[in-house]
């Protein structure tokens, strides 16, 4: 991974940091103030620690990325397209299944083809 620009190091504190002051606002524990106040003394003042700070913390966010995208790719599949497709099973007419035995869906088509039948295929 390519050492993240001086923007990307600030942007990636100061996140940490709002998400630091949510969680004291929410649950009420100092110390996740003063880890909100590190981490924006870190991003200001400490690059050589915030670099590797932000390296971490995008090195996460890409993991949860490619997790998250699988997880909701699959219950998307599972929980709206599977069903549609029984529910569309079960609702179509089958016609196939209704064709005597012995019966085929080619049919010959007695047609000379000229130029005029591949002039505009659309």
């Amino acid at each position: 991974m390519t050492k993240p620009d001086r923007h990307k190091q600030i942007e990636t504190m100061s996140a940490l940091a709002l998400a630091g002051c949510v969680l004291y606002y929410w649950k009420g524990h100092t110390w996740m103030l003063y880890a909100a106040i590190a981490s924006l003394v870190i991003g200001l003042f400490i690059k050589f620690i915030a670099v590797y700070i932000t390296m971490g913390w995008l090195k996460i966010t890409e993991l949860l990325g490619r997790i998250n995208g699988f997880v909701l790719l699959s219950v998307i599949f599972f929980f709206v397209l599977t069903p549609l497709a029984f529910l569309k099973r079960l609702g179509s007419k089958r016609s196939f299944l209704k064709q005597p035995s012995g019966a085929s869906n080619y049919k010959e088509k007695d047609h000379t083809y000229s130029a005029d039948d591949i002039a505009m295929p659309w």
